[in-house]
């Protein structure tokens, strides 16, 4: 599947926007071109005739990120489909539209401005005491060095409130009309930017209360104190740059507004607006603003939920809720780990300005939060006028003031607290942050190195702190699953530590898991810092899974992952969670695989857990119970490791009745595997022939790069990277030529997530094809024929997974494996002398109640050893020979179903191979 393009640094095109933006913002498609060189010709682009624009617009390491504007919304629909298929291509998307986070209804103020001196509505505005900002101001006041971006409908200017807040671009207003003095990419940009008029004139149009949200969050942050009119902002003094990106409720130009502020020097920006979709261009201009210093505010929205809203739950963005003047959670406001921080939002009394002029009222919303919080990092940047983004954002959140205790149910859903002005600007800075969290076992348990239910398990870490020395740091870890609980859930950290400095947590916290934990479970936390008084001054909230469901085969050339569930790879794609190694190149030890899935099918029905529906939503293998996946002794080769899985959680409807058995094998000096799969009919019908094999998403030197083809000559199914320098890699059958060597293009099939079953029925018998000669972003189905299998019955495949520099390496990779394969075979069959004599050891599969009979053995004693796939000794036999050279075995001992291994011991020396029980 696909993932965001590395980009490491920003810049932008002089020439930027340099048609107007069509009104009609459905007809923008926001896309990533990954080369160095994306088009600069709109006829060099699909449906060139019905694109009105394109311009470059963010450029960050090799990837460009482009605007097109298309002459209508269907055709804007259809240029992001084509350009979804293009191997150039990292994402495309249409212009994401979001929406103001205020809440319906107003609290209006009519009330003379010439009343009380001095702010005469100041006694309306609850939060200010709230936050003790009146106190910060005796620390720190604001002046127009600190810039406050203000991403919304529009500021109005002309409230006299503003005026003095008004940020002006100093090289436009003393330049020359129409002239981009400044050469930012916009002309004549005197006071902000309007990206709805297209002008420098970012007042609100038309006039009126519904347009009034971005008046009002300005006046919030910095309305003018002491000026004997209306209120006080937080940072009365700041400036404030407004950046018009929407009207009427609606933001459908942020994308833009981000730019521009980064571009003029705004490190705090206030996005009181949002949507419930990710989108990838959004992610794109804020990781922008991020890497710039930016400090990146945003409401959380107002659904009353814990449903992430986005821009807000972005990682580093510092998402706000909203409070009310008792602390408690506005019933309106969105909660959840993903937030940062709360603020006052309920009934918030600020700037309006109506077809009547200016006036005051009081509106509510998360909307309102987020800018008490951009207020409050002005204070901080005036203090601490060399900090950036995430330095501001460290004394936001170990400043905050704790109020989970009046917030029952809601605990660690609010961020580190509601904010407090004062002591962010008194307190000595604090920022102490983990990373890397990492699970072990510990002892009482079994020592198998996985964490499993009712075991003990302990926490390491490594930890950054990004500001001055600490000492006396307690850090606190909670389960937030109940059935996962903390033995030691508060350490203290005795030394201090240096400023700006990274270390480790050797022994961060230790855990036990309840009894009914189930495999691969998620351990979410939260991990608290406090200082030597005990107060509150981080949190961070991690996933850690606890047992790895996967096996690594790894011979130093290659690396493998076998998944206990049917996985290759692998990618839990439904948790989004990396489990396994991938498939390491040759030389290069970074992953050609992104998912891989071995599939079964037959009887009309497709199981595999490559997207095993068409959300992409489940896995339809699971491992058996009591199985795992880990390290075995094979006969056929120096590493082997085994899983053994079925479909048994699928819907009866749903379900084949299969169990797969797989074994992987590896050699120390050759780059490739031989897979193994056993397939068994546990179900109570027969099945028609079907198809068994691999589907791979392949991602060589990243994703819409790989070219795929057929090799008939060596019967391999190959993919390689349009760069040079990367290795190629191919998939065979082992001992039968493929029946399905199938290539799809990942953007076409996986659009909505998954593949049909339907579709994927198709697939998986479509015979050879599909094959591409541009660059794209592909997956590989190989297959093999499965017999008609009996109730019980089973059948043995095998595949080769193979990785060289070149073709020619490749086939002779492919040859050493089928070489090794056959030859261990054959020992299965013979004694390790020189004997004609052929041993067998049968019936194999065996199914309980069979006796099992050794044949082919010279005279003498013979021992039959059987392991199971831990390696463990599940059986030992000492007998001899009668005369026709046959021992058979009647009283079998209780043997685990699945994989075993033999070792055979006789008077002519030592054979071994593999034995399936079937219960």
């Amino acid at each position: 599947m696909r993932r965001a393009v590395p980009i490491l640094m920003f810049c932008l095109v002089a020439s930027l926007f340099a048609e107007p933006l069509a009104q009609n913002s459905a007809r923008d498609i926001l896309v990533c071109f990954t080369t160095s060189l994306p088009p600069n010709d709109k006829a060099d682009l699909p449906f060139a005739s019905d694109i009105v624009s394109l311009n470059h617009v963010l450029r960050r390491q090799a990837a460009t990120v482009s605007m097109i504007t298309a002459a209508t919304v269907v055709k804007a629909r259809a240029i992001c489909r084509a350009l979804q298929n293009r191997s150039d291509v990292a994402w495309a998307e249409l212009r994401p539209l979001r929406q103001v986070d205020a809440r319906s209804g107003s609290r209006p103020v009519s009330s003379p401005l010439d009343g009380p001196p001095n702010d005469p509505f100041y006694s309306l505005q609850w939060y200010l005491d709230r936050i003790e900002a009146p106190t910060a101001w005796d620390i720190v006041a604001p002046n127009g060095e600190v810039v406050i971006a203000v991403l919304d409908d529009g500021v109005h200017f002309g409230h006299p409130d503003l005026a003095a807040a008004r940020w002006q671009n100093d090289a436009e207003v003393n330049g020359i009309a129409n002239i981009d003095d400044d050469l930012n990419g916009y002309v004549d940009d005197l006071y902000g930017y309007d990206f709805i008029d297209q002008d420098g004139d970012p007042t609100p149009d038309p006039v009126g209360g519904e347009n009034s949200h971005g008046t009002h969050v300005a006046g919030i942050a910095a309305a003018a104190r002491n000026n004997f009119l209306g209120i006080a902002g937080v940072a009365g003094g700041a400036k404030i740059m407004a950046v018009r990106v929407g009207q009427n409720g609606s933001i459908p130009y942020g994308f833009e507004g981000f730019l521009y502020a980064i571009r003029n020097g705004a490190r705090i920006i206030n996005c009181s607006w949002g949507g419930s979709t990710e989108s990838s261009a959004e992610s794109q201009i804020v990781a922008a603003a991020l890497e710039a210093g930016c400090i990146v505010i945003v409401s959380a929205g107002n659904n009353g939920n814990n449903t992430r809203r986005y821009p807000a739950a972005i990682e580093g963005v510092v998402s706000v809720a909203a409070t009310n003047a008792t602390d408690q959670r506005a019933d309106f406001s969105n909660f959840g780990s993903w937030v940062k921080l709360s603020a006052p939002g309920v009934w918030m009394q600020s700037c309006l300005y109506d077809a009547n002029g200016h006036t005051y009222g009081a509106w509510q919303g998360t909307s309102m939060a987020a800018p008490v919080v951009a207020g409050i990092s002005a204070l901080i940047k005036q203090k601490n006028p060399d900090l950036t983004g995430p330095g501001i954002a460290a004394i936001l959140c170990n400043s905050a003031d704790p109020i989970d205790a009046v917030n029952p149910g809601f605990e660690r859903q609010l961020g580190c607290g509601r904010v407090n002005a004062y002591r962010a600007a008194a307190e000595t800075p604090f920022s102490f942050h983990v990373t890397n969290v990492c699970a072990t076992e510990e002892p009482p348990s079994d020592g198998d190195g996985r964490i499993e239910a009712g075991e003990t398990g302990s926490l390491t870490c490594r930890y950054e702190n990004l500001l001055g020395e600490l000492t006396q740091v307690s850090v606190h870890v909670q389960s937030e699953n109940p059935p996962i609980q903390i033995l030691d859930p508060v350490v203290h950290l005795s030394y201090p530590i240096a400023p700006n400095s990274f270390g480790e947590l050797s022994a961060l916290s230790r855990f036990h898991l309840a009894d009914d934990v189930p495999r691969g479970a998620l351990f979410p936390m939260v991990i608290e810092f406090r200082d030597g008084a005990g107060i509150l001054r981080s949190r961070d909230t991690w996933n850690v899974i606890l047992d790895s469901t996967f096996a690594v085969l790894d011979n130093g050339l290659l690396g493998f992952g076998l998944g206990e569930q049917g996985a290759l790879g692998y990618v839990d794609y439904i948790r989004n969670v990396p489990l396994g190694p991938g498939f390491t190149l040759a030389g290069d030890r970074a992953s050609g695989l992104y998912h891989g899935s071995v599939f079964v099918s037959a009887n009309g029905k497709v199981i595999d857990n490559f997207y095993g529906n068409a959300e992409g939503t489940r896995f339809d293998f699971a491992a058996l119970p009591g199985t795992y996946s880990g390290h075995v002794i094979a006969q056929q080769s120096d590493l082997a490791v085994s899983a053994r899985f079925d479909d048994r959680l699928l819907s009866e409807a749903e379900r084949l009745n299969v169990e797969v058995c797989a074994l992987a094998l590896a050699w120390p000096d050759v780059s490739g595997i031989a897979l193994e799969l056993t397939v068994i009919n546990r179900g109570p019908v027969d099945w028609n022939p079907g198809v068994c094999g691999l589907i791979m998403d392949w991602d060589l030197a990243g994703p819409s790069r790989n070219i795929g083809f057929y090799d008939g000559s060596k019967g391999v199914l190959v993919a390689q990277s349009e760069l040079n320098g990367f290795p190629l890699v191919g998939i065979a059958g082992l001992g039968a030529d493929l029946m399905t060597a199938y290539e799809i293009s990942n953007r076409d099939e996986l659009s909505g997530g998954g593949i049909p079953e339907s579709r994927m029925l198709e697939l998986v018998n479509a015979g050879m094809g599909g094959f591409n000669n541009s660059p794209r972003d592909l997956s590989h189905i190989a297959a093999l024929p499965l017999p008609a299998l009996s109730p019980g019955d089973s059948a043995q495949l095998g595949f080769v997974v193979i990785t060289a520099p070149s073709m020619t390496e490749l086939q002779a990779t492919l040859d050493s494996i089928v070489v090794r394969y056959d030859s261990s075979l054959l020992q299965h069959e013979t004694d390790a002398g020189n004997s004609t004599v052929l041993l067998r050891v049968g019936p194999n599969p065996l199914r309980t109640g069979d006796d099992l009979a050794v044949s082919g053995l010279p005279d003498g004693e013979m021992t039959l050893k059987l392991y199971n796939i831990l390696g463990q000794t599940v059986g030992t036999f000492t007998r001899s020979a009668g005369v026709d050279g046959t021992v058979t075995l009647t009283d079998l001992p209780a043997l685990p179903p699945g994989l075993l291994v033999y070792r055979l011991e006789h008077s002519g020396g030592a054979s071994a191979g593999k034995l399936l029980y079937i219960p």
